[in-house]
């Protein structure tokens, strides 16, 4: 059974043709292509490539961004879009329920801004 948090997206890319990532430890500064956070030397981060017939994308998620879109996005996503994608999916289908069983799976730094989001939707009492 699927968890009721995927986002999923859609996505016919006929170009797509796998995905890969490795944890690495960060031997100079990065940026998290998510969240824009910067990772420092030393730090662990996801290196994640796409192939494409054309192309071969390389991007660098923080740990939280990784956490968020193995919980949300098991279907993928499009990078530089998941935050907002998942937004958008939370707006829409978890405005009265709090998905607590996807976000007590996440790290505290990503489960303090899936409630922040959640938080906006709130209506106030």
């Amino acid at each position: 059974m699927e968890c009721s948090c995927n986002v999923g997206i859609d996505g016919d890319n006929d170009d797509f043709l796998g995905y890969s990532e490795r944890l690495l430890k960060a031997g100079r500064k990065h940026t998290c292509i998510e969240c824009g956070k910067e990772i420092k030397k030393g730090e662990q981060f996801v290196f994640c490539s796409i192939f494409e017939i054309e192309r071969i994308g390389n991007f660098k998620l923080c740990p939280d961004c990784h956490a968020v879109s193995k919980q949300f996005f098991a279907d993928g996503w499009i990078f530089g879009q998941m935050w907002s994608s998942l937004r958008d999916y939370l707006f829409y289908n978890w405005r009265g329920d709090l998905p607590s069983n996807c976000i007590a799976k996440l790290p505290a730094g990503a489960k303090v801004v899936v409630c922040d989001i959640l938080q906006e939707f709130q209506e106030p009492i």
